[in-house]
């Protein structure tokens, strides 16, 4: 019955990695992308600085977005290690890349 605990709790984390990547890193790869888009040729330095410094914290979240999915990802391997079960299956493979990588390995 632990066995099956763990299980369950390593397939929540699992989908957890998967939403995270799907919206989270996501939406963040989008708004760095944009903000590359514009790279500081708007003509207007205060709107430049702007769009410098939104790029800055969106890298940022995701680089802790990708620690976040790691981290997750670790702990869902280690899971299938204790209950000798194959892969969970969450429609994503967390162990893949992270968000901003390449993404992960789809189901």
């Amino acid at each position: 019955m632990a066995a099956e605990a763990r299980r369950d709790q390593a397939e929540r984390q699992a989908r957890m990695a998967a939403s995270l990547h799907d919206s989270v890193g996501q939406r963040l790869t989008a708004i760095v992308t944009l903000c590359e888009g514009l790279g500081g040729g708007t003509g207007d330095e205060r709107v430049d600085a702007a769009v410098a410094v939104i790029n800055a914290e969106a890298r940022a979240g995701l680089a802790q977005t990708r620690e976040t999915v790691r981290e997750l990802a670790g702990l869902v391997a280690d899971a299938e290690e204790r209950t000798g079960g194959g892969p969970i299956d969450a429609g994503w493979d967390p162990r893949g890349q992270a968000p901003g990588d390449g993404g992960g390995s789809p189901r």
